[in-house]
């Protein structure tokens, strides 16, 4: 059929102005103006800006009928960097349109005892306050939902009202395992840390430094009489609040008398920016192993993650062969034996003798400087020493694998606390019992046989076990 003029018409004028319609009745995503929800501007490195359109930061800015929406922007089991976190009465919420973007809340927080810690197993300590409008009809099954469905109008008045405390936040969940060095800084703050170094990894983008360390079930050793070693966030020999000035110069301290003064207000809190730690979450994760961070420390990170922490407690002068360090523990309960001790000092003297090794035999006290013990431990080669606190200082030794850990433990046992580390700082783990050794993915299933214990005064260790292997590598590698 042939058409008219006039349809021709019709149909010409028809096609230019309907585009034309749509786009100014429907525009674009990007004329529309931003939300601004995700105070992003703030994390950009120095110097930095926002790159504009397309960018995954944005000006920071929230209007005023906005709420400040909650977003995790990076999670591992027992560690979580999450923008925006509220807190109230020991409970952290997250507020947020986007609840399945928020990992399982039993992966991030839990309600830890705050007088035993024996008891059972803790509850989940977060709660999710889904921000919804009503449900398109009066049949919808809410049970399927995630979080607490919160309307629009309710969210703008829970972030309104919330109190906000400013800084860059490390929020610590824990009730035990705080007051020594190695639970405190060789796996809370080290998942932490690997945490913020991995987001450093994907984006290129830095987390700010942590201005506020919260403590939020530990004692200050001083802030009430009598209360023991275990309640307290220090060690005894100083080494968790020496490390964390070190770090972070103007860090903030909040203790569990000042969270309870938190709680006890009532007030909803809002954290800008928070990394949340949690040993129970940290071992619910799939790759746990028995250790708070088995899942976070299989992140990748670059290379000198942890030389940049070891860099800012001192700077390291290295000499030019390789350098062994024995960490001795004979004037402690668990130790070699004299004769074993002595064997073992013999033949690592022989190394150096042969012109192989520069030679170290040392024995760390409450008294020696931290910056002293970490400048020693930053020439060291081949770390070797029985099973104990010390070993976590492995985290400060260079990386590569011609350098090595010999952990020495009490044959029947096999407790893999200090390996994780060596693995963390680059380096080989060798763990030796007496006339053997095992490399963290050789070694048996971790635990002592029945009757036998990890404490003991009397560990014996073929000497040449360690000696030779340490010949090996000294053979095989050129050091730097």
């Amino acid at each position: 059929m042939m058409l008219t003029r006039s349809q021709l018409r019709v149909i010409l004028i028809s096609t230019i102005l309907t585009p034309l319609f749509l786009f100014f009745a429907y525009p674009s995503r990007s004329s529309e103006p931003s939300t601004g929800r995700s105070a992003w501007s703030w994390l950009l490195p120095s110097g930095a800006t926002s790159t504009g359109a397309g960018s995954s930061w944005s000006s920071g800015k929230v209007d005023d009928n906005t709420p400040r929406m909650s977003t995790v922007i990076n999670h591992a089991p027992g560690f979580t960097i999450v923008e925006n976190v509220y807190w109230r009465n020991y409970t952290y919420y997250f507020l947020t349109d986007k609840p399945w973007h928020v990992p399982q809340l039993k992966l991030i927080a839990s309600t830890m005892n705050l007088d035993r810690y024996d008891g059972p197993r803790p509850d989940v300590g977060a709660k999710i306050l889904a921000v919804r409008n009503r449900a398109i009809d009066s049949h919808m099954d809410e049970t399927r939902e995630l979080g607490i469905s919160t309307t629009p109008e309710a969210a703008l008045e829970v972030s309104k009202e919330a109190v906000e405390v400013p800084g860059t936040h490390f929020l610590l969940n824990d009730a035990d395992f705080i007051g020594h060095y190695y639970h405190f800084i060789g796996e809370t703050f080290l998942g932490a840390w690997r945490i913020v170094q991995n987001y450093f990894y994907q984006t290129g983008k830095r987390i700010p430094p942590f201005t506020n360390m919260g403590f939020l079930r530990s004692y200050e050793g001083d802030e009430l009489p009598g209360i023991s070693q275990d309640r307290m966030w220090q060690d005894h020999a100083g080494a968790n609040k020496f490390f964390l000035n070190a770090f972070f110069p103007e860090i903030k301290i909040q203790t569990r008398l000042d969270w309870e003064d938190m709680a006890a207000t009532g007030e909803m809190y809002r954290f800008p920016l928070a990394v949340i730690g949690d040993r129970y979450a940290g071992h619910d994760g799939p790759s746990a192993s028995w250790k708070p961070w088995g899942d976070v420390l299989r992140l990748p990170v670059h290379p000198t993650w942890l030389t940049e922490l070891r860099d800012r407690v001192v700077k390291i002068k290295r000499g030019r062969k390789p350098h062994v360090l024995y960490l001795t523990r004979q004037d402690t309960t668990r130790r070699l034996t004299d004769q074993d001790h002595s064997a073992l000092v013999y033949q690592l003297r022989k190394l150096e003798e042969d012109g192989l090794v520069q030679l170290t035999i040392k024995t760390f006290t409450d008294g020696d400087s931290f910056v002293d013990q970490v400048a020693l431990i930053g020439t060291v080669d081949f770390f070797v020493s029985v099973h104990g606190n010390g070993l976590t200082h492995t985290l400060w030794m260079n990386s590569g694998k011609h350098r090595a850990v010999f952990e020495l433990q009490v044959k029947g046992c096999i407790i893999t606390d200090y390996s994780p580390l060596a693995i963390a700082a680059g380096v080989q783990h060798y763990l030796v019992t007496d006339d053997i050794y095992c490399t963290p993915h050789t070694c048996a299933r971790r635990g002592c046989k029945e009757g036998v214990s990890i404490n003991v005064p009397n560990i014996k260790v073929k000497p040449t076990v360690v000696t030779d292997k340490i010949r090996e590598l000294v053979a095989e590698y050129k050091y730097d």
